[in-house]
């Protein structure tokens, strides 16, 4: 999936939301525009999960460095449990 594949944001969230809920996790979506970070932490901050899951992009630390990490900062300003998720390997 991908931009291109015909699906806009809400039905790519939404087919995520369906796989983890199949596996049994609870989840909850939303939609927002602004700051990705500050955004995901202000979700957290009202709705208080039990955990809030986060993809990674997998950058090189000096690309980390230069242009910031989303993850990294929901990781390190979360009140609450955050699992992070790897991007896929690349065989």
């Amino acid at each position: 999936m991908g931009a291109d594949d015909g699906v806009g944001p809400a039905g790519r969230l939404a087919e995520r939301a369906s796989t983890l809920e199949g596996w049994g996790i609870e989840t909850r979506t939303e939609l927002r525009r602004g700051d990705p970070a500050e955004e995901i932490l202000a979700v957290e901050a009202e709705a208080t999960p039990s955990t809030v899951l986060v993809g990674s992009k997998g950058r090189s630390r000096i690309r980390r460095l230069l242009l910031g990490s989303v993850s990294e900062e929901i990781v390190a300003r979360a009140t609450g449990n955050v699992f992070l998720v790897p991007p896929p390997r690349t065989v």
